[in-house]
């Protein structure tokens, strides 16, 4: 069972996160998919890039349809990339334009926005667009 978040300017994050975050990966989830097999395709995601999920990177679920403040996940010590998944449209950000499958260096953090895992593991196109992305920025 995952716990959802709200997250706020003034919310530490530390306490929510998951995971050990050796190589300084957060990924950040939005929806309410981690409880069904989708998220299997995560772990699965985040080993093709040689990562190992409970070792490597942070895990943070959010409650779906609540704006996120970028400061409050560039804030963490340690975090290098930030991979946001469903959250493009949420991402509280000072004048930056955010779009699906492009990187984005904010605080010296490279952040990853890309679509829900459920949208991207139903079309092979998303799939290609996200690895793409993973592959030339972790591999």
């Amino acid at each position: 069972m995952i716990d959802y978040y709200r997250i706020t300017m003034a919310t530490d994050i530390s306490d929510m996160l998951s995971g050990v975050g050796e190589k300084g990966l957060l990924i950040v989830i939005g929806q309410p998919e981690t409880e069904n097999t989708v998220f299997s395709k995560l772990k699965e995601v985040i080993a093709a890039i040689r990562y190992d999920m409970d070792r490597d990177s942070w895990l943070l679920a959010i409650e779906p349809e609540h704006s996120v403040p970028i400061h409050s996940l560039t804030n963490l010590p340690n975090v290098q990339s930030i991979l946001c998944f469903g959250i493009h449209k949420q991402l509280q950000t000072e004048n930056l334009n955010i779009q699906p499958y492009k990187k984005i260096t904010f605080n010296n953090i490279n952040l990853f926005p890309v679509e829900t895992l459920e949208t991207i593991m139903g079309n092979n196109q998303k799939k290609m667009q996200l690895w793409q992305l993973l592959k030339e920025n972790f591999l």
